[in-house]
């Protein structure tokens, strides 16, 4: 399935893509216990819930569901953010920062070279401590495409500091459009990334099938610690963007898309620049 977050009267609710429509899933359901939430929805990760999702979307009245001009949000609220190296080092963001499909980026006034780091991330549906990569494995709820936004002025300063990532990438991470489940995807899909309209970036988001890949991450990050339904763990960014080539850096006004297949389209717009603000 491809499952989405829509904004029905100023609420998130839990809706599926089907072809071109978005379909209240609950009510296509028509149980009174089924999740309304994405977040929900992944608390009860596996077993005859999901089952009762799948038979709804193959009734003959499903257009009786389909919400129209669904205004997508991003897909969940993360109960945490992490990037894991292949090593299992990872780097935290800030999993209260986060942008859906289409919102503006506002640009940080403390930095000037803004750039992305696209990837793949997954949704951990069932957590659990020192697990195995199988385990691990069989607990992934879906996966996502993520953009890591990072401002590249201020990843300099960091590193002269011998500080971890902070401002240079906890100010926003955009998440969507759509989670979708391990069975939705086959092989390795690829990646691109365009910077209005150019080309930036293309390549395989994991050399082995995602399922096995993030088995081995999320179990590694498991290690003497819990994981729990609702963290999204991500794969390293893909190269493309500016990094040292400050000429490649972003614009404001810039559309950065990241096509991901199976996986959709996450679009979002830079905002414009702002009033430089003195440094604390």
């Amino acid at each position: 399935m491809k499952l989405v977050t829509y904004d029905r009267e100023g609420h998130g609710r839990l809706g599926a893509v089907l072809g071109e429509w978005v379909i209240d899933l609950p009510e296509a359901v028509g149980h009174p216990v089924f999740p309304a939430t994405m977040e929900a929805l992944i608390g009860t990760h596996g077993g005859t819930v999901l089952d009762a999702a799948r038979d709804a979307l193959s009734r003959e009245d499903l257009p009786e569901f389909i919400v129209k001009d669904a205004p997508i949000a991003s897909p969940l609220s993360p109960t945490s953010l992490r990037v894991v190296g292949t090593d299992g080092r990872y780097q935290t963001r800030n999993h209260r920062s986060v942008l859906g499909q289409e919102e503006v980026l506002a640009w940080p006034p403390y930095a000037r070279q803004l750039d992305f780091e696209v990837s793949v991330a997954c949704v951990v549906g069932r957590g659990g401590t020192d697990l195995t990569p199988e385990e691990a494995e069989a607990g992934i709820f879906g996966f996502v495409l993520m953009n890591d936004w990072v401002l590249r002025d201020e990843e300099r300063r960091e590193r002269a500091a011998r500080a971890p990532p902070g401002r240079s990438r906890d100010f926003a991470t955009s998440l969507g459009p759509v989670v979708v489940t391990p069975d939705e995807v086959a092989g390795c899909p690829r990646i691109t990334v365009a910077v209005d309209g150019e080309l930036r970036t293309e390549r395989e988001a994991s050399p082995d099938g995602f399922l096995p890949f993030f088995g081995r991450i999320v179990a590694q990050l498991s290690l003497g610690q819990e994981v729990w339904p609702g963290d999204v763990v991500a794969a390293p960014g893909l190269s493309g963007g500016c990094r040292d080539d400050t000429s490649r850096c972003l614009k404001p006004r810039s559309n950065v898309e990241a096509d991901g297949g199976p996986l959709g389209m996450l679009r979002n717009r830079v905002g414009p620049l702002p009033a430089r603000r003195a440094r604390s």
